[in-house]
């Protein structure tokens, strides 16, 4: 129990020292008389170390090997779940294969694996808002946004509080902005911007990579002619970074959008001083102009 909370925790972290992990799961391996669930657990923990260092071939080949050793070895004492289907701790690496297969670019593998680990997971077992994310995720690269939102949303109502309730907002957040719902949109990603500034940092889910999306969505909606939604996504991406570190790929569309407000503004008929009469853009003084620019 002390090593899976060890594991846990620096496996969550972002200063990430896999070689000294992978020490410790060989180390236990070899010191301890492991139940064929405990050997799911050292594979799966194994697994995870290779996804989050970037090394998803090697993920899916360790697998592969491990999964066929503990079926094989553990005969007739394989503990089934309440489906009576599988070993206890197979629905999880299922759905780390269906992870690694999904970042090799399989995503036919991808998904054939997480339906696998959707059957066997129980329905509150954390793994399976993992597997209902990267099955979201499939769905949006199909651009079967439907789909895709149901599962998302699945996994932001369903799953508070655990690890991948982030993922679900922002892949329901994306969708719902490619559905045309900005307003739902918008409060989903702002949720996002509010949970990345409590939660402690995590390398899958970051400032650097929600950023790009909201300005994605900025200029869909711009091409649309939402500019006033546009704007908005700008803003939202800013509220991601301190104000001393907002990225250029954040300040132009944000500094552009006002500033085509401001200019429609002006070129608008009937534009009003503060007296409330209507004055034409040409005879403003030339300092408010500066100014709305």
């Amino acid at each position: 129990r002390p090593l899976r909370h060890i594991m846990g925790r620096r496996l969550a972290s972002p200063d990430l020292e896999a070689d000294g992990l992978m020490e410790m799961l060989a180390e236990y391996r070899m010191t301890q008389s492991l139940t064929p669930g405990d050997e799911a657990w050292v594979a799966a923990r194994l697994a995870e170390l290779r996804l989050e260092t970037d090394k998803p071939a090697l993920a899916v080949d360790g697998l592969l090997v491990e999964m066929r050793r503990i079926e094989g070895g553990a005969g007739d004492n394989i503990e089934h779940n309440s489906h009576g289907s599988a070993p206890v701790g197979f629905g999880q690496l299922y759905a780390l294969l269906g992870r690694g297969y999904l970042e090799l670019g399989e995503t036919d593998n991808a998904r054939q694996h997480l339906d696998r680990a959707l059957q066997l997971l129980e329905p509150s077992e954390p793994a399976r808002g993992d597997v209902l994310a990267l099955l979201g995720q499939i769905d949006l690269a199909r651009h079967e946004h439907d789909a895709a939102y149901e599962r998302f949303n699945a996994v932001a109502e369903e799953f508070v509080g655990t690890r991948s309730h982030l993922p679900g907002v922002l892949g329901r957040a994306q969708v719902q902005s490619l559905l045309g719902d900005h307003a739902a949109s918008q409060a989903d990603f702002r949720e996002v911007a509010a949970l990345l500034g409590r939660n402690q940092p995590r390398r899958d889910v970051t400032p650097a990579l929600v950023a790009p999306r909201l300005c994605d969505r900025h200029d869909a909606a711009l091409a649309l002619g939402k500019i006033d939604r546009a704007l908005e996504y700008a803003r939202i991406a800013e509220l991601l970074f301190t104000d001393d570190s907002v990225p250029q790929d954040v300040l132009v569309p944000l500094a552009s959008t006002n500033r085509q407000i401001a200019e429609n503004l002006l070129a608008s008929p009937g534009v009003k001083a503060s007296d409330g009469e209507e004055v034409d853009p040409d005879d403003l003084d030339p300092a408010v102009r500066y100014e709305a620019h």
